[in-house]
């Protein structure tokens, strides 16, 4: 991952569009970490939006004044990544991020949960156990296919949204809201649930022979995307 004093020195050149696919992800990797350099990036943005207003004409009083207020505003936010630069500064962004994906993959396994145990008995006559296909795709029984669900649902699940699908939103669909990316995240969920593990990996039919187990599924995994994204925008509304 790259250090904050890397992403404040490319800064500029993200702004300006002068930058490659893959150091574009790399930075958009940092900045879903680093709340510090995510909140620099958003002053830096704020102050060249408005300097260009400055430059066409003589500023007025208070145009001057809301001109310097964001400069001063940028300059305190990038002292956090600047400062950053010890070797602990490497460390920091990765131990928040890691807090962070933990926080949201337990607002999903929760809401998991709560629809496979306590929602789906009442439609299925049984509840959703994902160690079922664990079982069959992985051979893994017992204790250690409930750790597997674990690890997956609180780790696994959430870095993914994290590192790779809040980045490419961004990117390629800036104005898609939190919800809309959300349920996108859980149903390329459960499409991978259907064909990649359960069925070339587990050897059931695809998508669970698209009977009531399926759309089940896809439920549950639409309610944990959307209970991760929204656990992830409460947090950014708040940091």
């Amino acid at each position: 991952m790259l250090t904050c004093r890397e992403v404040s020195e490319q800064a500029t050149r993200l702004l300006d569009g002068d930058i490659g696919p893959v150091e574009r992800l790399r930075l958009q990797a940092h900045l879903a970490a680093c709340r510090h350099c995510a909140r620099y990036m958003d002053q830096l943005a704020h102050t060249v939006a408005v300097l260009p207003a400055a430059a066409s004409a003589p500023p007025e009083p208070e145009t001057e004044a809301r001109i310097m207020a964001a400069l001063a505003v940028a300059a305190n936010a990038r002292t956090a990544p600047v400062v950053a630069t010890a070797p602990a500064g490497t460390v920091r962004p990765i131990l928040h991020g890691l807090v962070e994906a933990l926080l949201i993959g337990l607002a999903g396994l929760l809401a998991w949960e709560a629809f496979a145990r306590g929602i789906a008995p009442f439609w299925l006559g049984f509840a959703l156990d994902p160690t079922t296909l664990i079982n069959a795709a992985l051979d893994i029984w017992g204790p250690g296919a409930f750790v597997v669900h674990l690890c997956v649902g609180v780790l696994l699940f959430p870095v993914g949204f994290l590192l790779i699908v809040r980045p490419l939103a961004r990117m390629l669909a800036p104005h898609l809201p939190w919800w809309g990316v959300g349920t996108l995240y859980g149903t390329a969920l459960w499409v991978l649930a259907g064909t990649l593990v359960a069925h070339w990996m587990g050897g059931m039919p695809a998508f669970f022979g698209f009977g009531a187990v399926a759309w089940a599924s896809l439920i549950g995994h639409a309610a944990l995307g959307l209970s991760m994204a929204g656990a992830e925008h409460y947090r950014s509304a708040t940091a």
